[in-house]
């Protein structure tokens, strides 16, 4: 295998609760400032959406910065490897070792012309990933064939970003529990 053509990689997504989207934003800087790129969803995203992001990105790890199934004020860090899965053995005694080895407290950004960047992605990526959820249909033609109603009750708006337009754009008549957008 030859030399890395890009720098090492992230991505981030994150969800609707509390200051998500700024530790998803903090964490993108931090990676620029120390020579990584990044990227960021430009609003809540679901885990599947991050997971497919790492592989099509070809990035090296990401996280959804979540509360995940805790309280909405407790935002976790739910990290994945480059093969879009969360990280497992050996990789997270690795990650755990690397932690405990950091001796210094003091946040010093490389020079600017080191450091990396950091990129949105919104609507275009959206539907890179939409197209592919089409192709993994079985049965495409029977969705022609019937009108189904759908009550989609998706867990703090992540799930209906992607999942609703879709489901309505394939034949169904969607519902949803606005308290739960």
């Amino acid at each position: 295998v030859g030399e890395r053509e890009q720098k090492t990689t992230f991505v981030f997504a994150h969800d609707t609760r509390h200051f998500s989207k700024d530790f998803a934003d903090f964490c993108a800087k931090v990676c620029a400032d120390h020579g990584c790129d990044a990227y960021v969803f430009d609003g809540p995203r679901s885990t599947p959406e991050l997971s497919f992001a790492i592989r099509q990105l070809r990035a090296d790890s990401g996280v959804v910065i979540t509360a995940s199934h805790n309280p909405s004020h407790d935002c976790g860090f739910k990290a994945y490897f480059n093969d879009g899965a969360q990280i497992v053995e050996p990789h997270a005694t690795a990650i755990i070792h690397e932690v405990n080895s950091v001796i210094s407290e003091r946040y010093e950004p490389l020079p600017l012309a080191q450091q990396g960047t950091i990129k949105t992605l919104g609507a275009d990526f959206d539907e890179v990933y939409i197209t592919l959820l089409k192709t993994l249909l079985l049965q495409p033609e029977l969705l022609k064939t019937t009108s189904t109603k759908i009550v989609f009750t998706n867990l703090h708006g992540t799930g209906g970003h992607i999942n609703v337009p879709m489901l309505r754009e394939l034949g169904f008549e969607v519902l949803t529990v606005p308290e739960q957008d």
